[in-house]
Order: structure tokens, then sequence, then C-alpha cells
């Protein structure tokens, strides 16, 4: 399970991304994934894809070695991203396979803006 505070970051990254749209953006098969960047060359090749790619957004950036780094990968960067993992011998793990299926969840538990404050609780909040 993601923990509090990396829902509060994706959420917050997804609001910026989402824009001021009409339709709200969707993330079918976006991927989170959680990385152990242990080398100088790793961190080189994080900040270039950082500065590069749109397609990966990165919560937190690309510092230094044995630092941990979030990224969420668009689904038509999959296959780039494995490569990568395994090109520069980068240990990590999927935290989620498809991040609209987290705003779903997440959008279960919102309550409308009229609903009266007794129906709300540690399940419920509202927009």
């Amino acid at each position: 399970m993601v923990a509090c505070g990396q829902v509060l970051a994706c959420w917050t990254l997804l609001a910026l991304l989402a824009g001021v749209s009409a339709d709200p953006a969707r993330y079918d098969h976006f991927r989170l994934y959680r990385l152990l960047i242990e080398t100088p060359a790793q961190v080189e090749m994080l900040q270039q894809l950082e500065k590069q790619s749109d397609s990966y957004a990165f919560m937190g950036h690309a510092r230094q070695p044995n630092q941990n780094l979030t990224i969420m990968v668009a689904p038509h960067k999959i296959a780039e991203i494995t490569e990568l993992l395994q090109r520069y011998e980068l240990q990590g793990s999927i935290l989620l396979y498809n991040m609209h299926e987290l705003i779903d969840r997440e959008k279960a538990t919102i309550k409308p803006k009229g609903t009266r404050p007794e129906e709300f609780g540690w399940q419920f909040y509202h927009h």
C-alpha cells in the first residue's frame, strides 16, 4: 500500500499536471516506480531524463547516490524505463501499476460541497 505522504504528493502532482481542463486528465496505466539511486551515473541519467521528457513525473530530483526517488511513468514509456533500469542497474520496484485506479478510489471518498458536517468522518472529506 502506498504511504499517505506518497498519495498526497501524487495528488498534488496530478492536480498540477491536469491544469484547468474541462475534461479531467486520465492516468490509466501510468506506473509509479520507487528507485534506489546508487551511483553517480544513475544520478546523471535520471537528471537528463527529467530534463528531456515530459512523459515522466519526478516526485523529487535525483541529486546523489544512496537516494530513493519516486517517478510516475506514462504507459508509452514503460519499455524505455525498463530498459534504462536494466542498463544502469537501477534497483527499484513498481508501487502502482495503474495510477488511475488510485485516483478512482480516492474520488470515492470525496463528498460533494453541500454535504452536512455530520456526514464527514475519517473515511470522507469534501472537495
